[in-house]
């Protein structure tokens, strides 16, 4: 019994070694977490971001102190959220906390806990509705709060710099209200179809990450590319929402149209060919529908925006 009770301590402390070397062998493999900053800018090539202002040559895209973005570290399936530390225009500074010398660094806007990586392929849904966000600020702003992430960077080298590029494509919507309607008109939704069954939504949106020469992404080369799952749920058409969730429905809980002015929206979706063009609906807030359709083929190219007009000229509700 002594001899028993005299090895205990000893294979204790044998147990607690090797537990140690263990540890000692993840911590260098996987890497120390802690706190890391990263130098972020929007690529020169996009004109456009999910909120921005009209300038000479399209959108001027900036960060704003409010953005968060979300970095997978190497292999790790879980991404740490980061907030602005720094601001300037194009480029600003994020910190929060990852593996400070992973191998690499794949980086997602804006950050959602929903977005998830498969092996080598981010995953995560784009929603068949979205929400318009009125900025409130400055001349011809604009407002969009797609649920999927609309950017995306990768850094190969483990290097803590990353140049974000767009994933989706967007419709700009142009309307006003007719002089010859009584009262103020408030427009609820603006609803896009294909009408060749394109597909706008869907649960299973995935980009591949790895394989520099996958046909369906370059991230490498600055050229990612979303792809919807058909094996789960899809959605044909998608719903911009432009009431305040916050306020009780009525006439005047939507987006006020002007008699004199166009008012812009836009409609995030996955890059891809209208083969037979694509019909609008729009609603105001008294349930009246007013609808336009075009046969026109067009592209709606990732990180550009494509004007629908309908026979040449911006609808009038």
């Amino acid at each position: 019994m002594r001899k028993i009770l005299y090895l205990l301590p000893v294979a204790a402390f044998f147990v607690s070694c090797v537990a140690d070397s263990i540890q000692e062998e993840l911590s260098t493999s996987q890497g120390q977490h802690g706190v890391c900053l990263f130098d972020a800018s929007i690529s020169e090539r996009e004109g456009t971001r999910v909120v921005g202002e009209w300038g000479t040559d399209g959108i001027l895209a900036e960060w704003e102190s409010s953005d968060r973005i979300g970095v997978f570290a190497g292999d790790e399936t879980q991404a740490a959220v980061f907030t602005v530390k720094e601001l300037d225009g194009t480029n600003a500074v994020f910190e929060g906390e990852t593996i400070a010398d992973a191998a690499s660094y794949l980086a997602f806007y804006p950050y959602s806990e929903l977005l998830g990586r498969e092996g080598t392929s981010l995953s995560g849904k784009m929603n068949f509705l979205q929400r318009y966000s009125s900025p409130g600020y400055g001349e011809n702003r604009i407002g969009i709060q797609p649920d999927f992430f609309p950017m995306l960077a990768y850094s190969p080298t483990g290097a803590h710099s990353l140049s974000f590029r767009q994933m989706c494509a967007y419709i700009r919507v142009r309307v006003r209200a007719s002089a010859t309607l009584a009262g103020d008109t408030y427009l609820k939704s603006v609803i896009l179809q294909g009408n060749d069954g394109e597909v706008l939504a869907g649960e299973g949106i995935r980009v591949a990450v790895a394989a520099a020469d996958d046909a369906s992404l370059n991230i490498r080369t600055g050229d990612p590319v979303l792809s919807v799952d058909a094996s789960e749920q899809t959605y044909s058409a998608v719903a911009l929402d432009l009431t305040d969730p916050d306020q009780p429905e009525g006439e005047t809980n939507g987006s006020l149209l002007s008699q004199s002015e166009f008012t812009e929206f836009y409609i995030a979706l996955p890059p891809q060919n209208f083969a037979k063009g694509c019909k609008l609906t729009f609603i105001d807030t008294r349930n009246r529908y007013m609808g336009t359709l075009t046969s026109k083929p067009f592209n709606a190219a990732r990180g550009q925006f494509v004007t629908f007009r309908a026979g040449g000229a911006e609808k009038v509700f």
